[in-house]
C-alpha cells in the first residue's frame, strides 16, 4: 500500500479530521441563510464571543512558523515576533463589542462609514492583496512541508492544488 512516507495512524488522524470538519460544516450550513448569518451569527453573538472571534481573526497559523524561524536565527529574542502583538490584545476586547454595537463586520466597514467610500474600497483592496499573498505563501509552505514529509512521494504542486480544492470546497 502506498502510504507516502507517513504512518497509518497519521492517515487515520487526517481522515478523522476531514470527516469532522465536513460534519461541522454541514451542521453549520443549516443555520446560514444570509451574509449576516455567515459573518456575524445573525448578530446573535454576545460580547464575549465577539472578542474571541476578533482574537481569532487577528491571529494566524503562520505565526508559530515565523517565531520558530526567528528564534532559530536570533535566539530567544525571536519570541518577540509573536509577543509584539501582545500589547494590541486589549484592543480586541474593546473593539469587538463596539463593532457589534455599530453593526460593522470589518474594518473596511468602519473606514467606509468614517472616511468615505473611497477609503473603504482602498482598505478592501489592500486587504485582498495582503491575504492573497499570505494564502499563497502558506500554500507554498504546506506544499514544501508535505513534499518533505513524504520524501518527495507527493509533488509540492499537487499538494497546492489539493489544498486549494479543499479550501474552495
Amino acid at each position: 500500500m502506498l502510504n507516502f512516507g507517513i504512518g497509518g495512524i497519521d492517515i487515520i488522524v487526517l481522515g478523522a479530521y476531514f470527516v469532522m470538519i465536513l460534519v461541522i460544516g454541514l451542521w453549520a450550513k443549516k443555520f446560514i441563510r444570509s451574509s449576516d448569518d455567515y459573518f456575524m451569527g445573525n448578530r446573535r453573538f454576545g460580547k464575549f464571543f465577539m472578542i474571541v472571534q476578533a482574537f481569532g481573526v487577528g491571529t494566524h497559523s503562520d505565526q508559530p512558523v515565523v517565531v520558530a524561524g526567528a528564534s532559530y536565527k536570533y535566539g530567544l529574542s525571536g519570541i518577540w515576533y509573536q509577543w509584539l502583538w501582545l500589547f494590541l490584545t486589549p484592543f480586541y476586547w474593546m473593539i469587538a463589542p463596539i463593532f457589534r454595537r455599530m453593526r460593522y463586520v470589518t474594518m473596511a466597514d468602519f473606514f467606509h462609514e468614517r472616511f468615505g467610500k473611497s477609503l473603504g474600497i482602498l482598505y478592501t483592496i489592500m486587504g485582498m492583496i495582503f491575504f492573497a499573498m499570505t494564502m499563497g505563501l502558506m500554500l507554498k509552505g504546506v506544499g514544501i512541508t508535505i513534499q518533505g514529509i513524504t520524501d518527495g512521494a507527493i509533488n509540492e504542486n499537487m499538494i497546492i492544488l489539493i489544498s486549494t480544492a479543499l479550501f474552495v470546497i
